[in-house]
């Protein structure tokens, strides 16, 4: 019983962790597009 919590817990916890650093990657991927148009405009 509490070996399958544990594991439920450990997976929250990891798809958590996943989710934020996707969604900060993406934000700063965001930013860095923004910030600079003339980079990526050849």
């Amino acid at each position: 019983m509490w070996n399958d919590f544990d594991n439920i817990l450990e997976l929250l916890v990891g798809f958590t962790v996943g989710v934020a650093a996707l969604l900060i990657l993406l934000g700063w991927i965001e930013d860095r597009l923004k910030r600079d148009p003339d980079q990526h405009q050849r």
